[in-house]
């Protein structure tokens, strides 16, 4: 039975510990600020967290296992938008070429140490084989030519918010916009 859960809110990432008859507290990170998401890597006991800090932008902490302290780690970059690219979305609205939102996040296969796989917004996946400390967009579904046509399902630009790995073939991965 599953005994410590994270819950993300607006207001800090909490840690809740199973006791013998309830859940409790068991820590508080990031207190005042919006994590969007954590994520626990049951491979090597890392917890990924990320937040939205609106002005300041998109941050992803990571925390190894045993230890109290986050780290911030890089956040998944897109490339320059190439000059003279007229990308629009489905709503005929510049498409911004940045982070806006970390919306998904998925650990690798179970022989795939290190391996992180990150949705965002607007539309875009992310791979990283370092345990986040670098990203490399997914080129293929970036540059589909379908993708200016996705569009929001609660949200005014498309994101990647589910990121499923086959366990039967990590190397199969499906994605949802």
């Amino acid at each position: 039975m599953q005994k410590n859960i994270f819950v993300s809110t607006r207001k800090g990432l909490f840690e809740l510990a199973k006791t013998r008859s309830s859940w409790s507290i068991k820590a508080t990170h990031f207190l005042g600020d919006n994590v969007t998401l954590a994520l626990h890597d049951a491979r090597d006991g890392t917890d990924y967290a990320a937040l939205n800090h609106g002005h300041f932008g998109i941050k992803l902490h990571r925390r190894d296992k045993g230890k109290k302290t986050w780290a911030e780690i890089q956040s998944p970059k897109y490339p320059p938008k190439p000059e003279g690219l007229d990308d629009k979305d489905g709503w005929g609205k510049p498409v911004n070429w940045s982070t806006q939102l970390i919306w998904a996040l998925e650990a690798g296969g179970p022989k795939q140490n290190g391996t992180l796989w990150c949705g965002t917004m607007p539309g875009g996946l992310f791979k990283s084989t370092d345990r986040g400390e670098t990203w490399e967009l997914m080129e293929s579904l970036w540059r589909h030519p379908d993708r200016n046509k996705w569009l929001g399902g609660g949200a005014d630009i498309p994101g990647i918010h589910s990121i499923c790995v086959d366990p039967r073939n990590p190397d199969v991965v499906r994605v949802a916009v």
